[in-house]
């Protein structure tokens, strides 16, 4: 590489040299077909392992025309925020990671169209399987509001509070089955998913009850 090219990195401070008393660190990574390089300037690695624990809100909002069908999360990743895939028309299928607590409102949000200045449903968006960790304790407001999950329906051991409407107008979900920690179910968490002929629950769940198909609180 020529001096001229090396100068004119550092001029433009596409290169820097960091202090010895604030380190620079750097994470690489992929998000469906992306390789993605982060680079900052932070005062040690305890520091840099918190901004891998949330993917904050909005992070990939309306980012279908990037063509993410799969997403690799980092392993310490706890939180993803409020609407940070919304609207996102090509991802498949997510497999999330071990320690994660909460998925945040409307963070996968299916597809919707505008009329008059209003929003309304469309045809459902193509996420259609779900890997949960058992760490996962809150499923957001709309989360994953008109999506075409598929089939029977088991929600993560570790689960406590579904959001209102999280899983509105998902028609494919046949068969949902509650866990023996779950506390919170949200206003509509599943209307409109026409598709479920059968409802379960763990016994030992002390807040709901399974009767006749139909769920039912302990009060």
């Amino acid at each position: 590489m020529s001096n001229k090219v090396l100068d004119a990195l550092f001029s433009t401070n596409a290169v820097r040299v960091a202090p010895a008393d604030t380190p620079f660190w750097y994470t690489s990574g992929t998000l469906g077909p992306f390789y993605i390089n982060t680079h900052f300037l932070i005062k040690d690695e305890a520091t840099a392992n918190e901004f891998l624990k949330k993917i904050e809100d909005y992070a990939f909002y309306y980012s279908q025309d990037m063509g993410i069908s799969t997403i690799n999360f980092n392993s310490d990743l706890e939180e993803i925020g409020n609407y940070a895939f919304y609207m996102n028309e090509t991802i498949q299928s997510i497999q999330f990671p071990a320690n994660l607590k909460k998925i945040g409102k409307a963070a996968f949000f299916g597809n919707t169209f505008t009329q008059d200045g209003d929003d309304y449903a469309s045809p459902q968006g193509v996420l259609q399987n779900i890997g949960f960790n058992d760490k996962l304790e809150e499923i957001g407001e709309m989360a994953f509001a008109n999506q075409y999950l598929k089939n029977t329906f088991e929600l993560p051991k570790g689960l406590k509070k579904v959001g209102d409407y999280a899983f509105v107008n998902c028609t494919a979900i046949t068969k949902v089955i509650f866990n023996a920690n779950f506390e919170e179910f949200g206003v509509n968490a599943f209307a409109g998913c026409t598709g479920i002929l059968e409802l379960g629950i763990d016994g030992s769940n002390t807040h709901f009850k399974v009767s006749d198909n139909m769920l039912f609180t302990y009060d």
